[in-house]
């Protein structure tokens, strides 16, 4: 029976015997839907992400900083030369310079991957932050999630293709 099912992930729930979808932060429900104040349900490959803009800019200053660090770095070494001594606090600059050059680009390229890294997701409404479908996938209950909102919602748009 698929009008009484129940789909559920660690950010939703789906109670089609309630008619209600449940929001989920952290275990704890934040919002109840019910199904008469649903207006578009929305299933495509996207980002999970929000606020792709501003990570990217976060990602930029990220590298811009790496380069400046590691421009830095290379300066410092040139400097030094063969014949001078470098002294206790040259070295701990450029240890600093390298640690923060190396975990500042490994924090962009992990920006940059949660950016373009695309996952089957559910928007409701539009308007709201998209769903990661990915636990619904891994069980097997992706198609069968698929025809039950179909079935319930009229106006549910699917979009499978690879872009």
């Amino acid at each position: 029976m698929h009008a009484k099912s129940v789909y559920r992930t660690k950010e939703f729930e789906f109670d089609f015997s309630k008619k209600e979808i449940r929001m989920y932060r952290k275990r704890y429900n934040y919002l109840i839907i019910p199904f008469s104040e649903v207006r578009h349900v929305e299933i495509k490959k996207g980002s999970v992400v929000r606020n792709v803009v501003l990570l990217a800019l976060i990602a930029g200053l990220l590298i811009f900083f790496t380069v400046f660090l590691s421009g830095n770095l290379i300066n410092k070494l040139n400097e030094a030369g063969n014949y001078v001594p470098l002294n206790h606090s040259d070295i701990r600059r450029i240890g600093a310079n390298f640690i923060l050059s190396v975990s500042s680009l490994f924090f962009a390229s992990y920006i940059m991957y949660s950016i373009f890294r695309k996952e089957m997701v559910l928007k409701i409404n539009k308007k709201n932050k998209p769903y990661s479908l990915k636990e619904l996938a891994k069980t097997g209950l992706l198609e069968r999630f698929i025809e039950d909102l179909s079935k319930v919602f009229g106006d549910v748009s699917v979009d499978l293709s690879k872009k």
